[in-house]
């Protein structure tokens, strides 16, 4: 058996069958109870090397949790490693170091001595603009075959206290040495980064501005995915985007790539509603079958609906396209990160963020 497990709400997930008509039965949701009198909302998550699972959450903390992968969870553990960080939205495990990004910066956190304890908290880079405006997210990292790691940066939406915006609505990768690399632009809320089995960088974004259903893109560098805002930052020195002069109007987009030749068009379109109203994490099956027979498959989560989808894709002359399939609901809060535990088990970190999901549960 395979588990799934909520994080935040920590859940578990147990396959053993594919039918979807009885995808209950043999994928069952597993509540792990999080710590009293804490608003467990989680906004990262990691397998660390010896099976633990790390979990930071919106308000700034970082959790080691033992006892995950028990049913019952009648032993599980945690226990606060980290604090006082700003609303981190990913974490990972690399080398000696996790590193996560906040609002302002790449930052590694290091346990000198082996306590369970973070004694150091190391900026990596802090080289993208934020204006004060609430919607300046940052999501990731990942890390690449080379050692760098890959950032996805929100557009602002509405007033900014400062004229400070560089890079909003691009995905950067940062260099083991910290100097930030420009990718591509024209990204709305990339909530979701994530890697398939060749090592190939994709993220999903999330439906509005320019974004008329949640999207899968394949990121390419030089690109272009069509939300201008991310346009403001072309004329900064290592922008591989060139300016626009105007962005068409009244064209499909199949019309509109005739005309600009760095737009492209997404892998995988997210019916709305059905598929979910706004995408967030996507993770690799690369459980050699523990999950079920979707190896090299991605599964994507959503916040509103509280739900996961899993999405195939090939290669069509030089370019990804793909379908996208209904996986679970019913999750208790908005499905904000997936990570695959030592065992196959589908770790969902959740938490609704003041926002609405169809979880009753703020997390």
């Amino acid at each position: 058996m395979v588990k799934m497990v909520s994080v935040g709400i920590l859940v578990a997930i147990l396959a053993g069958g594919i039918l979807w008509g009885q995808k209950d039965e043999f994928y069952r949701i597993i509540t792990l109870p999080t710590p009293e009198m804490i608003p467990f909302e989680v906004s990262g998550l990691d397998v660390l090397r010896d099976g633990r699972i790390v979990a930071a959450t919106r308000k700034g903390e970082v959790w080691v949790l033992e006892g995950a992968y028990e049913e019952p969870p009648n032993q599980l553990k945690f226990k606060k490693i980290a604090q006082a960080l700003h609303e981190p939205l990913g974490l990972i495990q690399y080398g000696d170091s996790l590193y996560l990004s906040q609002r302002t910066e790449l930052t590694r956190l290091r346990d000198h001595d082996g306590d369970d304890r973070i004694d150091s908290y190391l900026t990596v880079s802090n080289e993208w603009g934020v204006t004060g405006n609430y919607h300046e997210y940052a999501y990731g990292p990942i890390v690449d075959r080379e050692g760098n790691f890959w950032i996805t940066l929100n557009v602002s939406i509405g007033r900014r206290t400062t004229s400070t915006h560089a890079w909003r609505g691009w995905a950067v990768k940062i260099t083991p040495k910290g100097r930030l690399i420009p990718v591509a632009t024209g990204m709305r809320s990339p909530s979701g980064i994530g890697a398939n089995a060749q090592g190939e960088v994709f993220y999903t974004d999330q439906q509005g501005n320019w974004v008329a259903t949640c999207t899968l893109h394949y990121l390419e560098e030089g690109a272009f995915y069509g939300n201008p805002k991310g346009l403001e930052s072309c004329d900064l020195p290592g922008s591989p985007v060139q300016c626009l002069e105007q962005i068409p109007s009244g064209l499909t987009m199949v019309e509109a790539i005739k005309e600009l030749p760095s737009l492209r068009l997404p892998a995988v379109w997210f019916p709305y509603r059905k598929m979910g109203r706004s995408s967030t994490d996507l993770v690799c099956d690369q459980t050699g079958g523990r999950f079920g027979p979707f190896q090299g498959q991605f599964f994507v989560g959503d916040f509103t609906n509280a739900l996961i989808s899993r999405v195939f894709l090939e290669k069509v002359g030089g370019r990804y396209q793909g379908a996208c399939f209904p996986f679970k609901m019913g999750f208790q809060s908005a499905v904000v990160r997936l990570v695959f535990g030592s065992d196959g088990s589908l770790f969902v970190g959740e938490t609704n963020r003041g926002w609405n999901s169809r979880g009753a549960r703020s997390y």
